[in-house]
């Protein structure tokens, strides 16, 4: 119910099949390309190191509350400004709670005071689904009324490969 004329980018990431060693690799190899200084390249590796960690323990906490998959929609707001929402398809034996909490916040419980504070909402559709996006970002998706796009999605499953992103304009946006 998420796609619409106005969506361009749809994307996926299986985060169950997502490499963290191959990941961390590719990054310093982009690192290394950048040509930084010894101060710069430390800190940069580091950043790496870090977030290869939090990353690592998010995709686990994920997998273990019953997600498997993370799909990015970017569409156009009527402004010609654009909004991006997050889903995740739920099933049987998901911990949506879980769920919600680590795309909404990083982690499996929202930090004391993080639900004032985030921009996020989130939503579950039909039992089946969680978005995660700021309130315009659903006003937005309301005045744009849901199509089939069977292009984008015939692209989208194309692949098997753990991150896919695919951009299409409709041509009412073209």
């Amino acid at each position: 119910p998420v796609l619409s004329a106005r969506t361009l980018i749809v994307g996926r990431v299986d985060v169950s099949k997502v490499d963290p060693t191959a990941l961390v690799k590719w990054e310093r190899d982009v690192v290394k390309a950048a040509n930084l200084n010894a101060q710069e390249m430390a800190q940069a590796t580091k950043v790496i190191d870090d977030e290869s960690k939090q990353g690592t323990q998010w995709a686990s906490d994920f997998v273990a509350a019953g997600g498997k998959r993370v799909y990015f929609v970017i569409s156009l707001k009527a402004d010609g400004s654009s909004f991006s929402i997050m889903l995740a398809p739920t099933g049987a034996g998901s911990d949506t709670g879980t769920l919600q909490n680590l795309l909404r916040f990083g982690a499996k419980t929202a930090p004391q005071g993080a639900e004032a504070a985030s921009a996020a909402q989130s939503k579950v559709i039909n039992n089946s689904a969680i978005v995660i996006g700021e309130k315009s970002d659903f006003d937005s998706i309301d005045q744009n009324p849901a199509i089939a796009r069977p292009s984008l999605l015939k692209a989208l499953d194309a692949g098997d490969e753990p991150v896919r992103f695919i951009m299409e304009a409709s041509p009412d946006v073209q």
